[in-house]
């Protein structure tokens, strides 16, 4: 079994970045003092015991978890597929083998490579 995961975490206020992106952006700073090495090591660490745990029982175990965190469940998502094509549709959680469950008009389908361009409330 394969995971692709993608992190990003903003430690410190960038200013370039919020006026390149043209909105504002949270950042660990704001909210306590930040050390971006231990930070990345708690992180690290933590990732490495969910894979572990993935490659061990496969997603079941942290399904749960996951989807109580989920940022886009019941949104309405604009996805670009890996081949280029858009699909729309409702955020539904995540199939059986982790792929995103997006109800479109055709029906449910999953998404196993894509990119989320926009997301707004259902």
């Amino acid at each position: 079994m394969l995971a692709v995961i993608g992190i990003g975490i903003n430690c410190r206020r960038d200013a370039g970045l919020e006026k390149s992106l043209r909105r504002p952006l949270a950042s660990l700073d704001q909210f306590i003092l930040v050390d971006r090495n231990r930070v990345m090591q708690a992180v690290a660490a933590s990732l490495v015991e969910a894979l572990e745990l993935f490659a061990q029982r496969g997603l079941e175990p942290i399904r749960a978890q996951w989807q109580a965190m989920d940022a886009h469940r019941g949104a309405r998502l604009r996805v670009r597929l890996a081949d280029g094509r858009v699909l729309t549709g409702v955020a539904r959680g995540l199939d059986g083998d982790g792929g995103l469950r997006l109800e479109t008009r055709s029906g449910l389908r999953a998404v196993r490579s894509g990119r989320v361009l926009s997301a707004r409330p259902a």
